[in-house]
């Protein structure tokens, strides 16, 4: 049997302490892994996040690291910005978990985006 989703890596961007421009300290970076269908890419994930978090800014984001089973909340107001990387399996490496109303909500908007490209 096929496979239909595949993973991705991806790390989220929090913001740096604006009030101090000469020694900026920059909060914790977070890598994470999802599994989003096959049929999209990273891109897509990306732009459908962005729609998420215009849509909802105050859903929470839960990070679940994998070795420690330690879980961190973030608000989705609060991540500046999203890059991804190809996979590479890192020593303390999280999961991202979006409730199921957040994850249909991401789906749909990247069935719409390549609705609109013309892809599917």
């Amino acid at each position: 049997m096929e496979n239909k989703t595949r993973k991705i890596q991806i790390t989220l961007h929090l913001p740096r302490d604006r009030k101090n421009l000469n020694n900026p300290k920059p909060s914790v970076n977070h890598r994470a892994t999802i599994c989003i269908p096959r049929q999209f890419n990273e891109a897509d994930f990306i732009k459908a996040f962005y729609e998420l978090q215009r849509l909802d800014p105050d859903s929470l984001l839960t990070l679940k690291a994998k070795q420690t089973k330690k879980t961190i909340e973030i608000e989705l107001k609060k991540i500046e910005f999203v890059n991804f990387g190809k996979y590479k399996v890192y020593e303390n490496e999280y999961e991202l978990i979006f409730n199921t109303a957040d994850y249909d909500t991401i789906l749909y908007a990247m069935e719409k985006q390549c609705k609109k490209m013309g892809v599917l």
